[in-house]
């Protein structure tokens, strides 16, 4: 069945390379949750914000611990 919505024509050379069908340029047999799956790891818009608040790092060793 064709029941997933083609949001963005430029996930159908996506959807293809991945053997997935197409009808009318418009519906596709990918499930919903592949297809956002595939659309946020190739068609990335690039606007990922780091969040605030949180360490870029984490440290392998503390000042503060105590081996026993």
């Amino acid at each position: 069945m064709f029941n997933t919505y083609i949001e963005d024509k430029a996930m159908i050379p996506v959807l293809l390379g991945y053997d997935w069908m197409i009808m009318k340029d418009t519906w596709t047999d990918c499930p919903y949750e592949t297809y956002m799956y595939l659309k946020k790891k190739v068609i990335h818009n690039g606007n990922a914000k780091e969040l605030s608040g949180f360490p870029k790092k984490r440290s392998t060793t503390s000042d503060s611990s105590t081996i026993i």
